[in-house]
């Protein structure tokens, strides 16, 4: 979700030991409670418009072979990603996020959902053809790790994308209604949290050895940033 600093993300007073690597995963807490009814209230934040250009930017990648989706929420970008994907491991560290998902894409065999830390992955190096990041990136306290730990895991060549919502380029008083309504929707967000420009996204990427294609804005109202990239 878009917005600028404000109160603590994670709290790590909870593990649980998951993956081949068996890698210690803290327990979420901000937007696992709103893991019910997560789309509903990311609709109302941001509407529906960017939500619907975000997908249609999702399935227009037509991501091929083994993806990795990184933060994959209840899973609704994650049926664009599967239309062309050989195989899609969609992933998130929230439990009640995993189980949404789970129950969504139950249909759909050659989806699988696991709990992951994105910046402490279980998974060997060069295994995905593709990692993607849906309104991930900007959410998280650790950017530049969890880039290093998609470029590892990515085969030579692989495809990375991050898709983030963003307050660039939107008017005061757009801002301050979005602010409002994710203070309705979500309640204070996690410290970690901030709006990330173009440019800004685009450097953390360079920072894992991965070579930037095409980076841009996207939207009418609220925006998303979109940087697309390969593993060098």
């Amino acid at each position: 979700m878009p917005y600028v600093v404000l109160s603590k993300a994670f709290r790590t007073d909870t593990k649980t030991m998951i993956g081949k690597g068996h890698v210690t995963l803290s327990k979420e807490e901000h937007w696992s409670r709103f893991s019910s009814d997560f789309e509903e209230r990311t609709n109302y934040v941001v509407g529906k418009q960017i939500v619907e250009e975000i997908r249609r930017t999702v399935s227009a990648l037509r991501l091929s072979g083994r993806v990795l989706e990184l933060g994959c929420g209840d899973g609704l970008y994650t049926q664009d990603i599967s239309e062309t994907a050989e195989t899609v491991v969609a992933t998130d560290l929230s439990e009640d996020m995993v189980t949404a998902a789970r129950q969504r894409l139950k249909d759909m065999p050659h989806v699988h959902v696991e709990q992951q830390d994105a910046v402490a992955l279980s998974y060997p190096d060069a295994t995905f053809d593709a990692v993607v990041m849906v309104n991930l990136l900007h959410v998280i306290p650790d950017r530049e790790k969890a880039v290093t730990e998609s470029r590892r895991v990515l085969k030579p060549g692989g495809g990375f994308v991050v898709i983030s919502y963003t307050n660039a380029g939107m008017g005061l008083l757009a801002k301050i209604g979005m602010i409002y309504r994710f203070f309705r929707a979500f309640g204070k967000p996690p410290k970690a949290m901030r709006s990330l420009t173009v440019a800004e996204t685009r450097a953390i990427i360079e920072t894992g050895s991965v070579m930037v294609k095409d980076a841009r804005l996207i939207g009418t109202g609220c925006k998303a940033v979109v940087v697309q990239g390969t593993a060098c």
